[in-house]
């Protein structure tokens, strides 16, 4: 048995480096799919007072632009009600991992329409078994009837997004990464008017750890606070969230922060290790 200090600091640490899911079953309201002759799979998202372009074409594998041309009155700051959103089938996930936590997943639905069948569905719609399918939903004998709800799988939400589910809204402004300027408004509400020190720090990151968003690990900095952190070479300048402490033993003492790989490719990093200038409340 691990405290929960130790087992939450595990869970971010592969977060960085690798994926990692906990027992539960989600949480997540599920969605609905549609099946369209163009566009494939379709969803119509009922918005939140939490939704941007950002956040949806991250969850559903798309882009702005490609949302913007499908709902042409949509824009960051009015979105209507009902947002029609093409799913990457990338996005989908038709098995769940034995450990993952329960608000990372969006369970998939399908309505059956006239003229639909199993291998229909299951083959050409989703890219999943038809065995899968029939046993997921317990179907007999092949026969499906017209409006039928069947289970289909769920969509993996990217790390980053699970704030916008949790009820943070995502703020986007023209030219600026939209998470990297909502950081920065937070580190800067979170100096209270103090100027931290700029500090020579050293950051590891993981080439081919999955894209999770802009994120790091801290010897000092505190969890749920935001660092400012600066690459001299190329003078970038990013903002991230301290999800939690470096494991104790795990690198070497000269390692200060160990960072997502996004935000190591945001920040012009070439080398695993590679020095920064950084800013943060200790």
């Amino acid at each position: 048995m691990c405290s929960v200090t130790f087992c939450r600091t595990q869970m971010y640490l592969l977060l960085l480096l690798g994926p990692i899911f906990l027992s539960a079953q989600s949480d997540n309201a599920p969605i609905f799919v549609e099946h369209d002759d163009k566009l494939g799979k379709v969803i119509f998202h009922k918005v939140s007072g939490y939704d941007t372009p950002y956040s949806l074409s991250r969850i559903y594998g798309t882009t702005k632009k490609v949302l913007q041309h499908l709902n042409p009155e949509m824009d960051s700051r009015k979105m209507p009600k009902l947002v029609k959103v093409p799913l990457a089938e990338e996005r989908m996930v038709y098995r769940l991992p034995i450990f993952r936590n329960r608000r990372d997943y969006i369970p998939v639905r399908y309505r059956v329409k006239p003229k639909d069948n199993l291998f229909r569905i299951s083959r050409i719609y989703f890219d999943m078994p038809t065995g899968l399918l029939t046993n997921r939903n317990r179907i007999r004998n092949n026969n499906l009837s017209t409006g039928q709800v069947l289970e289909i799988g769920w969509i993996k939400v990217p790390e980053d997004d699970l704030l916008v589910l949790s009820g943070e809204r995502r703020e986007e402004t023209p030219g600026i990464t939209e998470v990297d300027q909502r950081y920065k408004t937070q580190f800067l509400d979170g100096l209270n008017g103090s100027t931290p020190p700029s500090k020579n720090e050293v950051a590891y990151w993981k080439k081919d750890a999955p894209a999770s968003g802009y994120f790091v690990m801290h010897r000092k900095a505190s969890e749920r606070t935001y660092i400012e952190i600066t690459n001299p070479l190329s003078s970038s300048k990013i903002y991230a969230k301290v999800i939690g402490k470096i494991p104790e033993n795990l690198y070497p003492e000269e390692v200060d922060m160990v960072m997502s790989s996004e935000l190591a490719e945001a920040l012009g990093a070439k080398d695993m290790k590679f020095f920064v200038r950084s800013r943060y409340l200790d």
